[in-house]
């Protein structure tokens, strides 16, 4: 991945996208948020990552569900 960096402009022209109106200061503030934002990716992008298998869930948790039983719930009570 380059290290390129967003600029005002693309904060900006994104925003006309979208239909938003941003201050002076939102724009500012969304420029250095994307671009702290693009340097952890960047960084992410770099780990070597061969030999490690795909981590699908953080914990080893497993859901558990019991067995589909069918019943009449249209039974009367006797």
């Amino acid at each position: 991945m380059a290290n390129e960096q967003i600029t005002r402009e693309e904060v900006e022209h994104v925003a006309n996208l979208a239909k938003l109106t941003l201050t002076d200061a939102e724009a500012d503030m969304f420029t250095d948020h994307l671009e702290k934002i693009f340097e952890v990716v960047t960084t992410l992008s770099e780990v070597d990552t061969e030999g490690v298998a795909p981590t699908y869930s953080v914990t080893e948790m497993r859901t558990v569900l019991r067995e589909d039983v069918a019943v009449n719930a249209h039974q009367s009570a006797e």
